[in-house]
This record gives structure tokens, sequence and C-alpha cells, in this order.
């Protein structure tokens, strides 16, 4: 059996976390400029020939979307029993 869903479960609660202090739009801002230069990294070590440096910065373009999903899911739950537990306690 994979144990991958761990990771998952773990990014998400993660995310939640961050949801209720930071907007989850504010997480895809921060994993869209992440991405951008992750990718100026992968194509910069490529031009200039640094081998290992371009595989790392590949893998971490591939990575980078999918962790940031999975934060930005999190953060959107997060925020969003945040928001329904302050309505309660106005509606009160």
């Amino acid at each position: 059996m994979d144990t991958a869903y761990i990771t998952w479960i773990l990014l998400i609660v993660g995310g939640a976390f961050l949801g209720v202090f930071i907007k989850p739009k504010h997480i895809v801002v921060c994993g869209v400029a992440l991405m951008a230069c992750a990718l100026a990294g992968l194509i910069l070590s490529g031009v200039f020939g640094g081998g290992n440096l371009t595989v790392l910065f590949g893998v971490v373009a591939m990575a980078i979307p999918v962790v940031f999903a999975m934060l930005a899911l999190g953060a959107w739950i997060g925020a969003a029993i945040v928001g329904r537990v302050r309505r309660n306690r106005v509606s009160s």
C-alpha cells in the first residue's frame, strides 16, 4: 500500500492551518511566484550548463504546483470553517 496519502493529508491540514491566518488567494500567488522562479532557474541553469542544478530545478518545478494545490485546497477548507464559525458567533 502506498503511503503517499499521508503526505497529501499533511499538506491539506497544513493548508487548513494556514487558511486560518492567510487568505487562500495569497497562498496561490506565492505558489505562482515560486513556480516562476523555479522555471527561470530551470531555463538559466539549462542555458549555462549546470547539469545537476537543472535536474534540481526541474524536480522543484514539477513539485511546486502539486504542493501548492494541496495547500490551497486546505486553506480554502480552513477559511470556510473560520467563516462559518464567525457567522455562527454573529448570529447567536
